[in-house]
């Protein structure tokens, strides 16, 4: 099987690829940690929400709003 790949991916992949795929199958069992920590919460506090736009900390935003404290 290794001799048909090319450029380390199969045929398959490629044609995938070309059709709007993606080249690379998804890691299926990831899983994001939704849970906002107490740091969150805290740069919420001092920042606001407005102020972790600003600063671009969508990271925190997302857990944030995914714990529903936003």
């Amino acid at each position: 099987m290794s001799d048909n790949l090319i450029f380390g991916h199969t045929w398959e992949d490629i044609n995938r690829a070309q059709r709007g795929g993606h080249l690379s199958r998804p890691i299926l069992n990831h899983q994001p940690n939704p849970t906002a920590t107490q740091a969150d919460a805290e740069l919420l506090a001092k920042h606001g929400k407005d102020g972790l736009v600003a600063m671009g900390f969508f990271g925190v935003l997302d857990r944030l709003e995914t714990s529903g404290l936003l």
